[in-house]
C-alpha cells in the first residue's frame, strides 16, 4: 500500500512596482497597480533599493526622469538585475509621447491595456 502525503501548493505572484512623476503613478493606479511611489529627489534612492530587495518584485516601472535621478551606481544595479525586470518609461515630462504609445508602454509593462 502506498501512502501519499498532503502537499500545499504556495503561488506568489511577482508583485508590479511603479516609481514616478505623479501623474505616472496615478495612471498605474487606474489600471490595478497596488504599489506605486511618487518619486522625489529626496526619496528615490530608498524607494527603489527596497524594491529591488523584495522577493515579490517581478517588474519595476520607472520613469525615464525618476531613473535619472538614480545613483550610477542603483542605475547599474537595476539594470543588471534580473528580476525585478526594469522596465524605463517616459513620464509626463518626457516630450513626443502620444497617449496610444504610452498605452502600449503600459500593456508591455503590466499586460494591461488601457484605453
Amino acid at each position: 500500500m502506498t501512502q501519499f502525503s498532503r502537499c500545499k501548493v504556495v503561488l506568489v505572484a511577482d508583485r508590479v512596482f511603479v516609481v514616478g512623476d505623479k501623474d505616472t503613478v496615478e495612471g498605474f493606479r487606474l489600471a490595478g497597480v497596488i504599489d506605486c511611489f511618487q518619486a522625489t529627489q529626496e526619496n528615490i534612492e530608498g524607494i527603489v533599493q527596497e524594491i529591488l530587495l523584495k522577493e515579490s518584485a517581478g517588474i519595476l516601472v520607472i520613469t525615464h526622469e525618476a531613473f535619472t535621478m538614480l545613483s550610477q551606481k542603483l542605475r547599474n544595479q537595476a539594470s543588471a538585475s534580473a528580476k525585478p525586470v526594469l522596465a524605463v518609461i517616459p513620464g509626463k515630462r518626457e516630450a513626443g509621447v502620444e497617449a496610444s504609445e504610452l498605452s502600449e508602454l503600459i500593456k508591455k509593462a503590466i499586460g494591461v491595456d488601457i484605453k
